[in-house]
C-alpha cells in the first residue's frame, strides 16, 4: 500500500514486523477453523501523521479494494473493519492542516461505492492524535542558563523523560522543534537564538535546538504546544530516577 508521505510507515517494501501480509491472508483464511472460531473482521493500519488529504484518500482506497478481494472468500459478510488512522496535525513551520472536509467527502464517496459488500459491516477509524495532539501543551522551567562556545543554553527541569517526541526521537530524521514560547513572556517581542535542555546527561535531551525565544532567566516557564499526544506514556520516565511529570486536566 501506498503511504508516502506519512510521519511513519508501518509497513514497506523490505517487509514489517507488524501484522501479515496481504499476500499470505488467503492461504491463512483457508486453514482457518470456521466451526471452533468466527471471523469478526480485519484491522488495517498502515501509517502515521499524514498531512495531505489525496494521499491518504488513495491509501484508504486501497485498503477498501483489499479488503473487498478478502471479504469474498468467507463465508460470512464481514462484520467489523477497522481502516486505521494515519490523520496528522501540523508540528513544524510550513506544516498545512489535513483538510479533513476533503477526507469526509472522498470517504463517504469510497463508502458509497464499496456499499454492497459492507451492508452489514461496521466501519472503524482511529482518530487519536487528530483528536488529541493539539489539546496538550507540555510545560517545564527553567533552572539555569549558561553560555559554551559563544552558544547560549537554558537548562529546564523536565525533558525527553516527559516528552520524548518534542526531543526527536519517535522517528524524526531531522529534528525540528515543536510550537513552543516563554509562557511568562508573551507579549516580549525581542528575541535571541538558545538552545533549551533537559537535565539528564545526555545530548539527546533537547526541548528546542536554536530556537528564537525572548530572553531566558531562571524561573522562566517554558510551554511546548501540539504535546497531547506520545508524550508522558512514551517517554523513558524512570530515566536516572528523575521526577515524573504531572499530569492536569483543564476545563475550557
Amino acid at each position: 500500500l501506498d503511504v508516502r508521505g506519512s510521519g511513519m510507515k508501518m509497513t514497506g517494501t523490505g517487509g514489517s514486523p507488524f501484522g501479515m501480509d496481504y499476500e499470505q491472508i488467503p492461504s491463512i483464511l483457508q486453514l482457518f477453523p470456521h466451526q471452533q472460531l468466527e471471523l469478526q473482521g480485519f484491522h488495517v493500519y498502515g501509517c502515521s501523521q499524514q498531512l495531505d488529504a489525496e494521499k491518504l484518500l488513495h491509501y484508504l482506497s486501497a485498503v477498501l479494494q483489499q479488503l473487498k478481494s478478502l471479504a469474498s472468500l468467507l463465508e460470512r459478510p464481514v462484520r467489523k473493519i477497522n481502516l486505521g488512522g494515519g490523520f496528522g496535525i501540523p508540528y513544524f513551520p510550513n506544516d498545512k492542516p489535513l483538510d479533513i472536509a476533503a477526507i469526509g467527502a472522498g470517504l463517504s464517496t469510497l463508502l458509497e461505492f464499496h456499499e454492497p459488500w459492507l451492508q452489514s459491516t461496521e466501519v472503524r477509524m482511529e482518530f487519536g492524535r487528530y483528536l488529541v495532539g493539539e489539546c496538550g501543551v507540555y510545560m517545564t522551567r527553567v533552572v539555569d542558563v549558561k553560555t559554551s562556545a559563544g552558544i547560549r543554553y537554558a537548562i529546564v527541569d523536565g525533558g525527553m523523560h516527559h516528552h520524548l517526541s518534542n526531543a526527536g526521537l519517535l522517528g524524526q530524521v531531522i529534528r525540528r522543534n515543536y510550537p513552543i514560547v516563554v509562557a511568562n513572556k508573551m507579549n516580549v517581542s525581542t528575541t535571541q537564538p538558545v538552545n533549551i535542555c533537559g537535565p539528564l546527561c545526555t545530548p539527546l535531551d533537547r526541548v528546542a535546538v536554536d530556537v528564537e525565544l525572548p530572553n531566558l532567566e531562571v524561573g522562566d516557564l517554558i510551554a511546548v504546544f501540539s504535546s497531547g499526544a506520545y508524550g508522558l506514556t512514551a517517554s523513558p520516565v524512570n530515566f536516572l530516577s528523575q521526577p515524573a511529570a504531572t499530569e492536569l486536566l483543564c476545563k475550557p
